[in-house]
């Protein structure tokens, strides 16, 4: 369940090995990786790959293995033991076996021009776009350990890092607050 990258990989192997299979993806296939302008990390793609077309190439090759990939939310999904059965639209399934992946999705600060810029200058990730930003000044919004770590990852690129944190006192580990520099 869901069409990530890690979920459509799962469906690749499993259609591949004759094993049916069904995607089921509640948002855009290809998740967060899919609203991704450019991804340069992905092995195979020296100059880079646009999100949205490398998702769009993993469900192709799911398909082109037998797989079927459909838009919609299961409930009732019951994993205790075989056969596993959840609803979807209003039928129930059977299956031996579910693979759950999650995904991820980042905290959004829900403000005007967020998605219009998510992956032109608004980013989740700096371990995936640190390079985009090289010899910038950016800004990291909040101060927890994620904050922090991002921060500390993207310094090895940037020029300069503000750091916002919006509540009265810094949250993260001692550790992260005294690392070297």
């Amino acid at each position: 369940m869901r069409g990530g990258p890690a979920g459509l990989t799962a469906a690749i192997y499993a259609a591949r090995a004759r094993v049916k299979t069904l995607v089921i993806e509640k948002e855009e296939v290809g998740g967060e990786a899919a609203t991704t302008d450019v991804i340069e990390n992905y092995p195979g793609f020296p100059e880079g790959i646009n999100g949205h077309a490398l998702a769009q190439r993993m469900v192709e090759q799911a398909k082109k293995f037998g797989a079927i990939v459909y838009r919609g939310t299961p409930t009732d999904v019951q994993l205790k033991k075989p056969p596993r059965t959840f609803t979807l639209d209003g039928k129930t399934v059977s299956c031996n076996s579910i693979i759950i992946a999650t995904g991820t999705s980042p905290k959004k600060l829900n403000v005007p021009g967020e998605e219009k810029l998510k992956g032109r200058g608004v980013s989740y990730c700096a371990t995936c776009d640190g390079p985009i930003y090289a010899n910038e000044d950016i800004a990291v919004i909040g101060c927890g350990n994620s904050g922090l770590q991002e921060g500390l990852f993207i310094l090895k690129f940037v020029k300069s890092i503000t750091f916002v944190e919006f509540l009265p006192e810094i949250r993260a580990e001692k550790i992260l607050l005294y690392a070297k520099i």
